[in-house]
């Protein structure tokens, strides 16, 4: 007859005794590839071997794992596991596995890391990163925006929030925030004075935070007796937690590579230079859209010093004789002997040996600098074609292609520019858009004689420099024969030549320039001789001459008829047409319609009347409609959108009017009702909505209130046009009513919390114990909530004397005292609310000449403890047996002591030992 028994120490060791020679512990198996992710359980197994039965004991940073919040030791046969509920960062560490046994003991280590996870094939956490900065401005309806734009990355996805000061931005009246899979957007809705300042972007993650600092200065202009605001500068300045800094927005748009140090007026730390963004080793980036400051400018700001120039921004201060130098196209031989780069002008740094071919520049500005060929393949090393290709325009210097000598003349050709050139604007410091060409203008026909006009419309911040020139020689300035103006209503930059010569006839060439870059383009001109001019032409003229000239300008057209004349001309200053009533801006709003009217008298039939939109002619469709009433005559604008915004004119003849189209976001609406939620108790509850705008705004209420989100256990998930409302771990008190608004529109619904579902996460298993022994039936349920009740059979049963009802933490078990064949066989059953679980109780009949079996035992070190069984006939002999080898009781009468009382036959063990 064979059974083990246990022995309990001093140092809590628990070790099972086999049969066997002992054996010390060996770990034999143990974690080895990992798939790790974030939030979801985790389990760490080892495999153990040794004879007596090794006890494995797991740690955590040294600490008892198994006492730890989360962390749970199960032991299943010779595998112990230990098990983690949810694995977050807090979770990386060392885990240590130390089985032991009184041979001596087996260790098993594991670093799980966060960077590199050690051991593990799960995902890599990447710290979070704000790159791909880019800035759009907009201007409509007189009122100008401006859009923050990047790129957030990291893994996991990071959180992504705006502050100015300690003031979180959301999207309100003032702003909109939006982010979505990574693309981060914060739009300022109505530039003013008051938006000048400091706007901070946090991205966040489990790996790590990243700050970009965004800065903008706003300043006020009077433009027609009106406040106009204009954005001065617009930079970025990076703060990242473990990853190297962000560019600033010049340095991501024009760095291809790294750049060299720059050579500064006062010592300052050496800064590490960064790759752009999405940039290639070697290869420049494609040119930004907006002109943005150089680099030296976003280092003085990012340390805290102001830009580097004078208030006409035509030279920093801390340049040193060696930049002059550089105007003048001499080498700076400082430079040069110490191998440093040449400093850097306002446009951006200029590569080595620049300085050759400075001197063969046009003798510094004489031409606009797109003509200068040389310079271009100097500045851009490779030739302008390629420069075209990437968009990038060749650089300029910090002149704007004047010289020093010619400062004087530039002003004064300037005089007619518009606010947005001033001295300030000029030297701008960092304007956000390259000059570029709007609308150009096309073949012109000139009388000689007469006046001929110019128009070039332009856009650029700083508003761009304006150089007309007539073949490759002669700039043209302001003087007596030319005029040169800024026309207020149309936007539009004119150079006039005052009386028409024969010799003006030929090619003009317009180059248009600003820190941010350069364009350009040609205009020809025809000159009619006075002596080819018919008596119609001459009609024509005097329609736009004053009276009192009439006869001066009809001699000289060799005209002598005056009086047959002058009635030519009192027939043809009858107007063709004539607009009494102007078109009047309108403000409309999205989804709706909105009409243009004006009131026009056509004397000459013959004319055709039409509508067009930024000098694009509209046709009647399913977007416009065009009627009239007599004199009255509409256009209307069908469902509108916010690219339907623009200038929309009225044609007849040589007669226009103008007005401008407002479009105003439509409401935000939801799509549907809000449905209602149910859960469990601690599980996760959402509500969903789907609104009309991608922008839109929404609030959320509970039970009226708005619902406070530094309660991390409300948050709010935004995709597109879909709102998601999320409570974690919801409780009794979170079931009500939730609401949402628009502002404009609301929907609500309940949330219902059912009691806590009790599962059962280890089930019972059939037992088998022999006649007169104890049994034990165990199980584990998902929460130390759950309520379980006992059944044999259908019987209920109850703790007492024959059973035993122990709860220890998610454990139940039921032990059965001295089990009875007829009285206790049968199916045993733990059931919870939710659920139940069953386990079978086999009963082993005794062996031939016993009445009752010996029962496993658990002794204590030093004590005694005492074997015992019943046979049949009180004369019947027994054999004491250890490990399958008989005890010697007469040798070892100290030890064993052998009683027979009766039927029962007694075996008491003294001084028990490991």
């Amino acid at each position: 007859l064979t059974r083990r028994f246990v022995v309990f120490g001093p140092t809590n060791f628990l070790g099972t005794v086999r049969k066997g020679p002992k054996s010390p512990p060996k770990i034999v198996s143990s974690p080895q590839e990992l798939a790790i992710q974030l939030g979801q359980p985790l389990s760490l197994t080892c495999g153990v071997q040794g004879n007596p039965r090794p006890t494995v004991t797991w740690y955590f940073n040294g600490k008892d794992a198994a006492s730890l919040t989360g962390f749970r030791v199960v032991e299943k046969g010779s595998a112990v596991s230990l098990e983690i509920s949810r694995f977050d960062v807090p979770c990386f560490g060392n885990y240590l596995c130390v089985a032991r046994n009184e041979l001596g003991d087996a260790k098993f280590t594991l670093a799980l890391d966060a960077q590199d996870q050690a051991g593990s094939s799960g995902e890599r956490l990447e710290p979070p990163d704000l790159k791909d900065w880019d800035f759009v401005k907009k201007e409509a309806g007189g009122n100008l925006s401006v859009e923050f734009k990047c790129r957030a990355t990291g893994h996991p996805l990071p959180d992504v929030l705006w502050y100015r000061g300690p003031r979180q931005l959301r999207s309100d009246g003032d702003y909109a925030v939006s982010y979505d899979n990574g693309d981060v957007s914060f739009l300022i809705r109505k530039v003013s004075k008051s938006s000048s300042g400091e706007y901070k972007c946090v991205a966040s993650n489990a790996a790590g935070k990243s700050t970009t600092t965004a800065r903008i200065a706003v300043k006020e202009q009077l433009v027609g007796g009106k406040v106009r605001y204009i954005i001065d500068d617009i930079s970025t300045a990076a703060s990242l937690n473990g990853a190297p800094p962000a560019e600033s927005a010049q340095a991501q748009k024009t760095a291809g590579k790294p750049q060299p140090k720059q050579e500064e007026a006062k010592p300052q730390p050496k800064q590490e230079e960064a790759k752009p963004p999405g940039g290639k080793a070697g290869k420049p980036p494609a040119q930004d859209k907006k002109g943005v400051k150089p680099p030296a400018q976003d280092k003085d700001k990012a340390l805290g010093k102001p830009p580097a120039q004078d208030k006409a921004g035509e030279k920093a201060p801390a340049q040193d004789k060696t930049a002059k130098d550089k105007v003048g196209g001499n080498p700076p031989a400082k430079d040069k002997a110490e191998g440093k780069p040449p400093v850097q002008d306002k446009t951006g740094v200029k590569p080595p040996g620049q300085e050759k071919d400075k001197a063969a520049q046009n003798k510094v500005g004489e031409k606009p600098p797109v003509q200068d060929k040389a310079a271009q393949d100097k500045v851009g090393g490779k030739p302008p074609g390629k420069d075209k290709v990437q968009d990038k325009p060749p650089v300029q210097d910090n002149t704007g292609g004047k010289s020093p000598a010619k400062d004087k003349a530039a002003a004064a050709a300037g005089a007619g520019k518009p606010p947005a050139q001033d001295k300030a604007a000029a030297g701008a410091g960092g304007g956000s858009m390259a000059a570029a060409i709007v609308e150009k203008p096309t073949e012109l026909h000139g009388i000689d004689g007469q006046p001929q006009e110019f128009r070039i419309k332009v856009s650029g911040d700083p508003h761009p420099t304006i150089q007309w020139q007539k073949g490759k020689f002669l700039k043209i300035k302001e003087g007596p024969r030319y005029t040169i103006s800024f026309d207020e209503e149309t936007k539009e930059d004119v150079m006039t030549i005052k009386e028409l010569r024969p010799a003006d006839a030929g090619t003009y060439k317009c180059n248009v320039f600003n820190p941010g870059g350069q364009a350009n383009c040609a205009v020809v001109l025809h000159v009619k001789d006075r002596k080819d001019i018919s008596e119609e032409e001459v009609l024509k003229i005097l329609e736009k001459t004053d009276p009192k000239n009439y006869e001066k300008v009809a001699l000289m057209y060799g005209i002598t008829d005056f009086r047959s004349l002058l009635k030519h001309v009192h027939i043809k200053k009858k107007k063709p047409a004539e607009i009494v009533k102007e078109l009047e801006d309108v403000e409309g709003q999205e989804e709706k319609d909105v009409t243009f009217m004006a009131e026009v008298v056509i004397n000459d039939k013959d004319l055709k009347l039409e509508w067009e939109k930024n000098l694009d002619i509209l046709t009647p469709g399913l977007k416009y409609k065009m009627d009239h009433k007599g004199d009255l005559y509409m256009l209307t604008i069908k469902d509108l959108r916010h690219d339907d915004e623009g200038k929309y004119k009225i044609v007849v003849g040589d007669c226009s009017s103008s007005a401008i189209l407002s479009v105003k976001k439509a409401p935000a609406r939801f799509k549907g009702l809000m449905k209602g939620c149910t859960v469990f108790l601690h599980e996760r509850a959402e509500f969903t909505v789907e609104v009309s705008r991608p922008d839109a705004e929404v609030k959320w209420f509970f039970k009226g209130k708005p619902i406070d989100f530094t309660n991390r256990r409300y948050a709010v998930e935004n995709k597109g046009t879909r709102r998601t409302l999320v409570i974690h771990k919801a409780q009794f008190e979170d079931k009500g009513e939730y609401s949402c608004s628009t502002g404009d529109d609301s929907s609500k619904a309940k949330l219902t919390v059912k009691e806590e579902r009790y599962n059962f996460t280890s089930q019972l298993r059939d037992c088998e114990v022999a006649v007169g022994a104890d049994a034990r039936f165990e199980c584990e349920v998902s929460s130390p909530n759950a309520v379980v009740t006992w059944f044999r059979n259908k019987e209920e049963l109850t703790a007492g004397e024959k059973y035993q009802i122990i709860k220890e933490g998610l454990r139940h078990i039921l032990i059965i005292k001295n089990i009875d064949m007829d009285k206790d066989r049968g199916q045993y059953v733990c059931k919870t609310k939710d659920g139940s679980t069953t386990g079978k109780l086999i009963i082993r009949e005794p062996p031939p000449g016993f009445v009752s079996e010996l029962k496993n035992l658990t002794g204590y070190f030093k004590k005694d403890v005492t074997l015992e069984c019943e046979v049949a006939k009180e004369d019947c002999r027994v054999k004491w047996f250890k490990s399958g080898k008989e005890i010697d009781l007469v040798r070892l009468k100290k030890k064993y002591d052998c009683q027979i009382k009766e039927c029962r036959r007694i075996l008491i063990i003294r001084n028990l030992t490991w």
